[in-house]
């Protein structure tokens, strides 16, 4: 059985996950290379921005970009959390400490680790 990935580990390979998304989002919104006006996706921006402007005033329109680059970034973060803590489930009791299959133990302590049980 694969040991899950211990919860901190996961946290931060998320956390790098979550820079990594903003850092792509950013390119697609903003553009990059030359100028910051040059992103594939800033029309679509603009588009929503002055919709939001139009009924709600330019200072919820000032969100949208910082949504647009956020979100995504944030639904890429909990994806890799929920895939790196997956269980596999075999049906066994596994120590917490060593992942070592406690099928048919005598004594409440792992034979692998030694960990009380």
């Amino acid at each position: 059985m694969r040991r899950p990935m211990r919860w901190y580990w996961a946290a931060l390979c998320s956390v790098a996950a979550y820079i990594v998304a903003v850092v792509a989002s950013a390119l697609l919104v903003l553009g990059y290379g030359g100028s910051w006006l040059n992103g594939p996706l800033l029309g679509a921006i603009n588009t929503i921005y002055e919709a939001l402007a139009r009924y709600v005033g330019h200072a919820a329109g000032d969100y949208v970009i910082l949504v647009a680059l956020t979100v995504p970034a944030g639904l890429v973060a909990v994806a890799t959390y929920g895939l790196l803590r997956r269980r596999e489930d075999d049906g066994y009791l596994h120590c917490l400490k060593c992942g070592y299959i406690l099928k048919g133990i005598s004594e409440p302590r792992c034979p692998e680790c030694g960990e009380v049980i």
